[in-house]
This record gives C-alpha cells, sequence and structure tokens, in this order.
C-alpha cells in the first residue's frame, strides 16, 4: 500500500524533530515523491547527464536536504520544493566541474547556492563527501545502491523488496556483508569513521 505524501510543514518537522521513526516516514516520502524525482532527473539530463546520474543526484540531494534541515539551514522563505531543486541543481553543477567529464556551457552560470550554512563548512562537508564517494565506487552497485537505503532508514523489509531479496533475512545478511566489505575499505581512511552512519549503525 502506498504511503501518503506528507506536507512540507509535515516534513520539516518530521526532520528536525528527535522522533527517529517520523523522520524515516519523511525521508521515505521524500524517496518516493516521483514528481520531485522526475523534475531531479529531468534537470540533470537537461544539462548533459543520464538518467542514472539524475538519480544519483536525487539520492544525495535527499541526503543534503536532510542534514541542512536538521542543522538550520531552512529558512521559511519560500517553497520546500525550490529549495530542494536548488541543492539539485548545486550539487549536479559541482559534480559537472568536478568530473570534468561532460562539457559544461559557457552559457550555464552557476546556479545559486541554497541559502543558509557556513561557506567555508558547507565546503568542508562537500570535500568530505566526494571522498566517500570515491570509497563507495570501490563496492559493487548492489552494496552501493542498498548502502544507500539503509542510510535512508530504509527497513530490511523494505529493502529486499526494491533489491530483488527473498526476504528481509535475506536482505539482513547482506547488509550486513556490504557493511562489512566497506569497513574494509573505510579502514584504510580512519579521518572519515565519525562521519558516515552506516558503519555505525546496528542491522
Amino acid at each position: 500500500m502506498q504511503r501518503p505524501s506528507l506536507t512540507p510543514g509535515e516534513i520539516i518537522d518530521a526532520l528536525t524533530g528527535q522522533d527517529a521513526s517520523r523522520r524515516k516516514t519523511a525521508l521515505q516520502s521524500l524517496f518516493e515523491n516521483q514528481a520531485l524525482r522526475k523534475k531531479a532527473i529531468a534537470h540533470v539530463r537537461r544539462y548533459g547527464g543520464n538518467h542514472q546520474d539524475g538519480e544519483d543526484v536525487f539520492q544525495e540531494a535527499i541526503i543534503v536536504f536532510d542534514r541542512k534541515l536538521r542543522f538550520g539551514a531552512w529558512q521559511a522563505d519560500g517553497s520546500l520544493e525550490a529549495y530542494f531543486m536548488g541543492i539539485v541543481r548545486w550539487h549536479w553543477y559541482n559534480t559537472q566541474q568536478r568530473n570534468a567529464r561532460m562539457p559544461v556551457s559557457l552559457h550555464q552560470a552557476p546556479p545559486e547556492p541554497p541559502p543558509g550554512g557556513n561557506p567555508e563548512l558547507e565546503y568542508l562537508l562537500a570535500e568530505r563527501r566526494e571522498q566517500l564517494d570515491t570509497l563507495l565506487d570501490q563496492l559493487a552497485n548492489k552494496c552501493r545502491n542498498l548502502l544507500k537505503m539503509y542510510a535512508l532508514d530504509y527497513s530490511m523489509d523494505e529493502i529486499a523488496r526494491q533489491m530483488g531479496f527473498a526476504n528481509d533475512k535475506v536482505a539482513k545478511k547482506e547488509a550486513y556483508l556490504c557493511r562489512k566489505r566497506f569497513r574494509v575499505i573505510l579502514k584504510k581512511h580512519p579521518e572519515l569513521w565519525q562521519d558516515f552512519i552506516i558503519i555505525r549503525k546496528q542491522p
């Protein structure tokens, strides 16, 4: 059964509150928001990316969006959807500039950064995130996708359905194995341990 979508106010309250269950519901509501997903993918494809690039940016934007709300960067002076899409635009622009795998049009001005937050802190967080993404790329695609869902607080039953596993027990085992593989990689970079919540969560 499809969950009823949450209002912007409910999402803000859930992500900035202390109730883990409400936060999980809000994150899943964002992840399952097909209209928002389509807009994010459309933007990425319009500016040189493909469908998978759009999916990746959409998921990363949810993580950044959640972090910004929790750290008080959101200012209730505009649309929550516009704020999210601002994160999408900024993240994709930075990805293009960083990877240099596709030309960025000279007529494509840098998007306005999402408001709020300390610029120096934002830079450090982005730099650390790039390092983590590089490490995640060393995992198989299945493990990368599973860990992203795990980081978004999906239940094992939901992960099993999304990933095509037989049941939640199989999903739990796969999550354990993926986290174990990632720990092996991450132990070579101890400075990143405290920044990656996946390795500290219990199955």
